[in-house]
């Protein structure tokens, strides 16, 4: 049994995946869980987070050669979907 939360609008996230960083835009959660409990619980579930993934084409360079703004940079939007747990994501 799932289901699954769409976003209103999509959120740019980093997450590990694979044990490295990534960024994307995370699309919805999927909360899955066996429970068949009619009324609310604290039976264990799984969150998962589906995430079209972006990849950064421009960094922004500060005065000093070869230092890049941090955390400040273009992406483009590619076609690869990950689907990572929700405790992966650590920027939102």
């Amino acid at each position: 049994m799932g289901r699954y939360v769409k976003c209103r609008d999509s959120s740019t996230a980093e997450f590990t995946f694979n044990d490295k960083l990534e960024r994307g835009s995370i699309q919805y959660f999927i909360d899955v869980s066996s429970c068949s409990c009619k009324c609310k619980c604290d039976c264990e579930k799984l969150i998962l987070a589906v995430i079209k993934k972006l990849s950064p084409i421009k960094y922004f360079q500060t005065l000093v050669e070869n230092i890049f703004v941090p955390n400040s940079f273009v992406v483009e939007e590619t076609n690869d979907i990950l689907v990572v747990p929700r405790k992966a994501l650590f920027s939102v």
